[in-house]
C-alpha cells in the first residue's frame, strides 16, 4: 500500500487520535475519508482518516490543561486517527520520509499546539515517530470536522497537504525524493 509523506503542509490533520479522537457521541459515526494522488512516476501518496467532530470548540477548550493533553496524547499514540501510505519516498514538510505505511496521530504539545505525527515499526520493533509542530493560521472558512486534503503543485513531482480544523488552516509541502 501506498504511504503519505504527507508534506503535509501538515495537510491538515490535526486532530486528536482515531480511537482517543472518537471518545463521546459527536464522533460515534465520523465518517472515514480517503484521498490518493499519484505522479506521472507512479510514485504515489495515499491518507485515510477519520473526520473527527470539534464538538462545536468544546474540544480545544481543553487544550491548555495537562491532564487533559496528556489523556488525548496517550490516546491517540495508541490509535490512530488514520493512515498514511507512500509508495516511494519523500519529503514532508521539509523532512525526509521513506517509502512505507504510517500511522497518522494528532498530538498536543505543551503549550496546546496540534503536532503532526507519523509513525511506523522498525526492523528492531520499535515504534518511530517523525513529527511536524503545526503552526495554524485563521481561516475565513469553517468547517465542523477536521479536514485533510491535497493539491497538486506546479512541480509535476509535488502536491501540498491541507489540514483544517474548526476556522484554523495549515498547509504541509510534499515531493517526491529522485522522482524519474
Amino acid at each position: 500500500m501506498k504511504s503519505l509523506t504527507l508534506s503535509l503542509a501538515f495537510l491538515a490533520g490535526l486532530a486528536v487520535p482515531a480511537t482517543a479522537q472518537q471518545m463521546g457521541s459527536a464522533n460515534r459515526n465520523a465518517p472515514t475519508i480517503e484521498q490518493e494522488i499519484t505522479f506521472h512516476t507512479g510514485a504515489s501518496l495515499e491518507i485515510t482518516y477519520t473526520s473527527l467532530n470539534f464538538a462545536d470548540g468544546k474540544f480545544m477548550a481543553n487544550v491548555k490543561n495537562e491532564r487533559f493533553r496528556t489523556m488525548v496524547n496517550d490516546n491517540a499514540k495508541q490509535n490512530p486517527l488514520g493512515k498514511v501510505a507512500l509508495s516511494g519516498a519523500m519529503t514532508v514538510g521539509g523532512k525526509e520520509v521513506a517509502a512505507g505505511e504510517y500511522g497518522l496521530h494528532f498530538l498536543l504539545s505543551d503549550d496546546g499546539q496540534w503536532v503532526l505525527t507519523l509513525s511506523h515499526t522498525n526492523d528492531e520493533g520499535d515504534v518511530v515517530l517523525t513529527q511536524w509542530p503545526l503552526t495554524l493560521e485563521k481561516s475565513t472558512a469553517k468547517v465542523s470536522r477536521l479536514t485533510i486534503g491535497l493539491s497538486a503543485d506546479e512541480s509535476v513531482t509535488a502536491c501540498q497537504v491541507h489540514l483544517m480544523f474548526g476556522d484554523s488552516y495549515v498547509m504541509i509541502p510534499a515531493a517526491c525524493i529522485d522522482p524519474k
